[in-house]
């Protein structure tokens, strides 16, 4: 490890004083290492994402992102024109891909972080906020940092209004849940649609809660969705 860090900071001198070949060796091993530690920042998110939506597109352009970075900020350099030149190519590019994760774009900065300590030939900085921010962000998932107490969910039915049947329904929900929040209701032909936040459900639960719904007169299509992570309802 040792010796690829003296390899690259030998290079960072030398790859726009040296020869052509140096500098393709140089680029060439910058973009290897970010690559590796490219790869390492995927393997978390694959292995801390909680969010309803993976897309492997979003993994793929993590991957490439501290690559092109790296690229990028060894052709800026110390170049002040470059640099602003840079910035003004950038701003023509229109990003439509919307982002509903904040975690998403919090490793989209990581990933650019990364890019930009390897291209500028801080390596050992690199490597070792790649390893502290992946360990810190690990450790934080295991333990449901910033969670809820208790599990969320989000609670859909249909309720005939003829039949006087709110009483049994809310005696259900306040048998199962620690707290029921009413987040919508539809009224249509004598029938409502009601769709309910209700927490603090234990997992034996659940199944307890769907069935004595359905056994009550007048309540049908009743479902329960996890809302860990974000739902539109």
């Amino acid at each position: 490890m040792s010796e690829l860090l003296r390899f690259l900071q030998r290079g960072s001198a030398s790859a726009t004083a040296g020869t052509p070949l140096q500098a393709v060796m140089f680029t060439t091993s910058v973009i290897g290492v970010s690559l590796l530690l490219a790869m390492v920042i995927c393997f978390a998110y694959r292995r801390t994402h909680k969010g309803l939506q993976y897309s492997s597109s979003f993994v793929l352009a993590l991957a490439l992102l501290p690559c092109i970075m790296s690229v990028l900020f060894m052709a800026i350099g110390g170049s002040v024109a470059r640099a602003f030149g840079a910035v003004g190519a950038m701003s023509l590019i229109r990003f439509r891909t919307v982002i509903k994760d904040t975690m998403d774009l919090a490793y989209i900065f990581l990933a650019i972080t990364i890019g930009l300590c390897i291209g500028s030939g801080n390596f050992l900085i690199g490597v070792t906020a790649t390893a502290v921010l992946v360990g810190v962000v690990y450790v934080l998932s295991q333990s449901n940092f910033g969670s809820p107490h208790g599990r969320g969910y989000i609670l859909r039915f249909v309720v005939q209004t003829t039949n006087g049947s709110r009483p049994q329904y809310s005696a259900v929900l306040d048998k199962y849940a620690g707290m029921v929040m009413l987040l919508s209701m539809h009224n249509a032909n004598n029938a409502s649609e009601l769709v309910y936040n209700v927490r603090r459900i234990d997992e034996t639960g659940r199944d307890g809660l769907v069935h004595e719904l359905m056994a009550v007169p007048g309540v049908d299509s009743v479902g329960l969705i996890s809302s860990t992570g974000e739902v539109e309802y």
